[in-house]
């Protein structure tokens, strides 16, 4: 637990540092929490309530007026496995729902850590976070994650 935890300082650090502002950087990383079968339609909007369970964390940074850096943490999934993770920008002439970004596999207590960067249009006003096994998650045995919306400047 505790290498875990310095990988995670770490990936959060990496968040803040990935590369030199540019111009248009909206400043701070924001910080959302990562909740277990909340789910959300591609366009950002919830798609059942349910009760958020915070099973991680998303700590996204905008480093450029058309690319964000994030870092996603699952606590407490199914140890051993790996996720497909997806950073979901809405955006009317991007379709990015079934494009996974990368994926996130979880160590013998279900904790993992995905970082990566994602392109965003310049009509983007939020991004969202979707982790799920297999494919998409809601398959027979599945197993899913989401963010809220977290807006864009």
């Amino acid at each position: 637990m505790r290498r875990f935890r310095g990988v995670i300082i770490a990936l959060v650090t990496a968040v803040v540092v990935l590369g030199p502002a540019q111009p248009g950087y909206a400043g701070p990383t924001r910080v959302v929490s990562l909740d277990q079968g909340v789910d959300k339609d591609c366009f950002g909007g919830d798609v059942g309530p349910r009760p958020p369970t915070h099973d991680g964390f998303m700590a996204i940074n905008l480093v450029s007026d058309n690319r964000i850096s994030a870092v996603v943490v699952l606590t407490g999934g199914v140890p051993n496995l790996t996720y497909n993770v997806r950073l979901i920008p809405d955006s009317s002439g991007q379709d990015d729902c079934f494009d996974f970004d990368g994926t996130l596999t979880t160590d013998e207590n279900g904790n993992g850590a995905f970082a990566g960067r994602e392109r965003i249009a310049p009509d983007s006003t939020l991004i969202f976070a979707f982790v799920s096994y297999p494919k998409l998650g809601g398959e027979a045995g599945g197993d899913f994650y989401s963010t809220p919306d977290v807006p864009l400047p």
